[in-house]
């Protein structure tokens, strides 16, 4: 997958949360989850856009980094609302599916970038 691709796998992603949780934002029993998975998903996007910007690798790595532990909370969320039953959880499984794809994705990337900056040194 190339860069380009990713940048714009993120961004669906994104959109694709902010369409699941616009109902639930104004849910006093779903807001504050709902709030919290929504930035992170936009953040995941941000982010990696952000590392095309990168001034280093090193840079990269960390901005990586971020993308990944943003990542890895959106994923949480998502559980979080399947398993406190507060969104049908088949709502749930596609945008689920994709923040378990991205985790592994930035997962590879973020290892990969630490094994070059360590070659590097």
């Amino acid at each position: 997958m190339t860069p380009c691709e990713l940048r714009k796998r993120t961004a669906a992603f994104a959109r694709m949360i902010d369409a699941l949780l616009r109902p639930f934002l104004r849910q006093i029993d779903t807001r504050d989850v709902a709030t919290q998975l929504r930035r992170a998903a936009f953040s995941v996007a941000s982010n990696y856009r952000a590392t095309g910007r990168a001034k280093s690798h090193k840079d990269f790595t960390s901005k990586l980094a971020t993308v990944l532990e943003e990542a890895d909370e959106a994923q949480g969320w998502l559980k979080t609302l399947r398993d406190c039953k507060l969104i049908d959880p088949r709502a749930l499984e596609g945008p689920l599916r994709e923040a378990t794809e991205l985790v592994r994705i930035f997962t590879a990337a973020h290892e990969t970038a630490k094994r070059n900056d360590r070659r590097d040194e």
